[in-house]
């Protein structure tokens, strides 16, 4: 038996070979996710490995893919230029440096805590006014919005089938021919629009730099906010369907066993931002809903990143 770990994984991934058909970018790309997550900033700008399982996991997918390339190219790191990380990964001084001065508020944040970061305006109306606004899911595209900007409105999954696999999934599977080869799917989840509101379950001040952050406000009773949000929506939306879930992040090449909800899934590219969100369907948000709840001075604490 095999007790080096890290050649059972390369042994046990040359039997699929599941990203053979991804592109040298694409493959790029993915080393570039997994590494963002397998990192956290802490609250004094020091890049630490994440803990637990969710490492390991993360470490098997690591090297899959870079026995991928090198079964192409020979080396890990042939074809590789970099552009994925240095997008991504909160590597660059600029940003340590901010999230340093402005980290200390956060290190007496509850474990159980909510999150938002914003414009100072716009934080400062959130504390004193619960003033809020519910954005279209669409919008999430548009360059000028203070968030990472992503496809809020569909998914993909995608991978390889063989040739009796397809079989076993089509209608008519007698017209299947017989030669072995790869049956490469991609399939893109929909979901009509909604409207959602987001935050954060834990400090991860990457998310300043995320949000082009100057303020946030740490929820520090969630439950509490859930219900008083949940109760002006309901006001202020009539006939609004609308719940509170955790974010579900999706490998592509993982599909899950039943049809996830689009609009509480993400590309596991943004798992490190551990996002629980507020959905809003069956009502029309327009270009976004402003919602006021009242004051949430006796629930939350206020942070002036600007000044840091």
């Amino acid at each position: 038996m095999n007790s080096d770990p890290t050649r059972q994984i390369i042994e046990n991934y040359r039997q699929t070979r599941y990203l053979r058909r991804a592109s040298d970018a694409e493959l790029e790309q993915r080393l570039a996710d997994i590494v963002n997550n397998t990192v956290r900033v802490s609250v004094d700008a020091l890049i630490v490995l994440v803990k637990g399982q969710t490492l390991a996991e993360l470490c098997v997918r690591l090297t899959e893919c870079a026995e991928e390339l090198r079964l192409r190219h020979g080396s890990y790191s042939a074809k590789f230029t970099g552009k994925p990380f240095k997008e991504m990964l909160p590597f660059d001084e600029p940003r340590r440096a901010r999230i340093k001065r402005a980290g200390q508020p956060f290190s007496a944040a509850s474990p159980r805590c909510l999150l938002r970061f914003g414009r100072l305006d716009h934080m400062q109306g959130l504390f004193n006014e619960g003033a809020l606004m519910i954005q279209p899911a669409k919008r999430f595209t548009d360059s000028d919005i203070f968030a990472v900007q992503d496809d809020e409105c569909s998914i993909e999954v995608k991978g390889i089938l063989s040739t009796e696999e397809v079989r076993r999934v089509v209608a008519n599977p007698q017209d299947v021919p017989d030669e072995e080869r790869d049956h490469v799917f991609a399939i893109r989840l929909s979901i009509d629009a909604y409207g959602l509101y987001c935050l954060g379950k834990t400090p991860e001040l990457r998310m300043i730099a995320d949000w082009g952050a100057t303020g946030a406000v740490i929820i520090n009773h969630p439950a509490e906010f859930e219900k008083r949000l949940l109760c002006a929506v309901e006001q202020q939306l009539p006939g609004a369907r609308s719940y509170f879930a955790d974010v579900t992040y999706l490998d592509p090449y993982f599909p899950p066993s039943g049809v996830p909800n689009v609009a509480t899934t993400k590309h596991f590219r943004y798992a490190y931002q551990d996002e629980r969100r507020l959905v809003v369907q069956g009502a029309d948000v327009g270009g976004g809903k402003l919602i006021r709840m009242g004051p949430l001075d006796d629930i939350a604490t206020m942070i002036h990143l600007d000044i840091f």
